[in-house]
């Protein structure tokens, strides 16, 4: 069987692959091609991206770039020239991995879903977000054959939200594979840190694009508590992620607390430099007020660094028993979180051996597994 791939979260600029759609499409395409299986895979991305050797030296695995006016914006493209991408592909079946499946389609096709922030929460967004995103999704959701959600809670509120046949629906969770081996803290170089701009050898991680379900106002705020006391009063708050949209008030914040000498914004941080972050940092903390899977936290429990996570989403099915849990809109249960996982050594030993069992149940061979499952089952309905 043939199979097309729509990738177009895939282009020419590094920081992309921080993104959480970027990141799902490299390595699920990386465990797809892995797999022994006889089918060939045509994956799409956008002008400049450069395949890894492993794509490209597959005998079943081809690159194309998509083209025309429409190539800069992903989902036009998708809508609106992915049908004849289709044809040129001479797939079998069809695989978009973000909001929007082809207007046209003479092949059947399967949706990748990753969130649907867009109708539970539109208010994180812009307009032309809404607009675009949410019109291609309901229409996208329509037309599908299949669709592979990234977590239950996403599956759940396909099937009791927007009434979706639940045997049309593949759970395909996301795994922490793929980055540069972890740290010993002792390896770190305090001057690899100041140079990422660590203020301080002491400090909170949280990584993510800054956005406003990302909840960080709520974070700094809690944070203020803590540094407000003496036991706490050399902390630092490290924020890892790249400017996405509506950043005001979280940019804003930490000045407006007095505590802006001790929040750092780092921006984009290269998968080389994670590890370094992961293994320094006294606790990872993901405040968010929800998520589609939670992947940094998956991340960071990999890495080794306790963590702390709003008790919403996707989250819970995530860390399991790992996580010390807060109400993600509650700053006094927020800090009281950050503060127990700072001071209970006790705690953080053992959940780190509970962090070390839940890693190994995720894995993306398990995820290409479940994706190419549901690909067969919609392709060979043909």
């Amino acid at each position: 069987m043939r199979i097309a791939i729509s990738a177009l979260a895939l282009d020419e600029r590094p920081q992309t692959l921080s993104s959480g759609i970027a990141r799902y499409c490299f390595a699920l395409v990386d465990a797809l091609v892995e797999l022994d299986s006889e089918h060939a895979f045509i994956v799409w991305t956008s002008p400049g991206f450069v395949p890894p050797d492993s794509w490209r030296r597959h005998p079943r695995c081809e690159v194309r770039f998509a083209g025309g006016p429409l190539a800069r914006f992903k989902t036009l493209w998708e809508l609106f020239s992915g049908a004849a991408a289709s044809r040129r592909s001479r797939c079998d079946v069809w695989f978009s991995t973000a909001h929007a499946v082809p207007l046209g389609m003479s092949v059947p096709t399967v949706l990748s879903v990753q969130d649907l922030f867009t109708f539970t929460h539109p208010e994180f967004y812009t307009l032309k977000h809404r607009l675009v995103i949410g019109t291609a999704l309901r229409g996208a959701l329509r037309r599908t054959g299949g669709v592979v959600a990234i977590s239950r809670h996403t599956r759940d509120q396909l099937v009791d939200r927007f009434g979706v046949d639940a045997d049309r629906v593949s759970v395909t969770p996301l795994a922490a594979t793929g980055l540069p081996q972890a740290l010993d803290v002792a390896s770190v170089d305090p001057l690899e840190l100041a140079r990422l701009g660590v203020g301080g050898t002491r400090f909170l991680l949280t990584l993510g694009t800054i956005e406003p379900r990302k909840n960080l106002p709520r974070l700094f705020q809690a944070f203020a508590l803590l540094v407000g006391q003496e036991r706490f009063a050399d902390l630092h708050l490290v924020v890892a992620g790249k400017a996405g949209w509506k950043t005001g008030r979280s940019l804003a914040s930490p000045g407006a607390l007095g505590i802006a000498d001790r929040v750092g914004f780092l921006g984009f941080v290269g998968e080389e430099d994670l590890p370094k972050l992961f293994a320094a940092c006294q606790a990872f903390v993901l405040p968010s007020i929800i998520e589609g899977f939670g992947l940094p936290l998956l991340e960071a429990m990999a890495f080794g660094a306790p963590v702390a996570c709003s008790r919403t989403g996707s989250l819970p099915e995530v860390g399991g028993e790992v996580p010390i849990y807060f109400d993600p809109y509650d700053i006094d249960d927020m800090a009281a979180a950050l503060t127990q996982l700072l001071t209970s050594e006790r705690a953080r030993e053992e959940r780190a051996v509970l962090a070390a069992e839940r890693v190994r149940e995720f894995s993306w061979r398990v995820t290409a597994e479940c994706t190419l499952e549901r690909l067969e089952a919609v392709g060979g309905s043909r």
